[in-house]
């Protein structure tokens, strides 16, 4: 089933759409089991008390994307994909990748170009990548990742920036970036955005979040 589908907002040739993940009966059935005994198997509160799990981090995968040439018929299939978006003319497609637990290296941000479907990777290692938005002539990409900080707990985010002509994206903006205010970092909640000539990129700022509750600690009163 089709989870959602976009089109390039000036051109008609192509469509690109997101399947949703197949169902996995066996899989679920297997996870509640697994559950279960993890349950059995935990500590006395004694021993929670003195040594208290970090919560482990959880990543959605992806799912398949469909590029699909409408004048031709042809069309390509891409694994794992998360977030995506068209160049406004359809020359390019940005998306984002996130793979399984077993293959985090394949987590990453890509731009393919529509005319001969080359693929340049614009950032990978394992992380979250979101927010991707381009220009008005499609020079030039912008997008949100936490692949530094991944493994911390709060996962801080950069913003990254990605010219056409280049092989891969640079850090544009971190906490760290003159200009952001002190005790503020990217903000992962705020899409960056262009100006119209695309000499200015705007971004959000925040405070950092707050980090996970321990995996075991007590839930707060209600």
């Amino acid at each position: 089933r089709v989870k959602s589908f976009k089109v390039p907002e000036e051109s008609g040739k192509a469509v690109a759409y997101l399947l949703e993940a197949p169902e996995k009966k066996a899989d679920a059935a297997m996870e509640k089991k697994e559950a279960e005994a993890k349950a059995e198997a935990k500590p006395a509160a004694g021993a929670a008390d003195a040594a208290k799990k970090p919560k482990e981090k959880k990543k959605d995968p992806g799912t398949e994307l469909v590029v699909r040439d409408l004048a031709t018929g042809t069309q390509a299939t891409i694994a794992e994909v998360l977030e995506y978006v068209w160049a406004k003319d359809g020359t390019w497609l940005a998306y984002g990748t996130a793979s399984q637990a077993k293959t985090p290296e394949k987590d990453g941000a890509f731009a393919r170009r529509t005319a001969d479907g080359v693929t340049k990777t614009l950032l990978s290692g394992l992380g979250h990548y979101k927010s991707f938005t381009f220009d008005e002539k499609a020079t030039q990409v912008a997008f949100l990742s936490d692949r530094d900080a991944y493994k911390d707990d709060p996962a801080i985010y950069k913003l990254y920036h990605w010219p056409a002509t280049a092989e891969t994206a640079a850090e544009l903006v971190s906490g760290a970036t003159k200009g952001v205010p002190a005790g503020m970092v990217v903000s992962e909640h705020g899409r960056p955005e262009f100006s119209k000539d695309g000499a200015r990129l705007y971004f959000g700022y925040a405070p950092p979040p707050a980090p996970e509750p321990a995996e075991d600690a007590t839930p707060p009163i209600k």
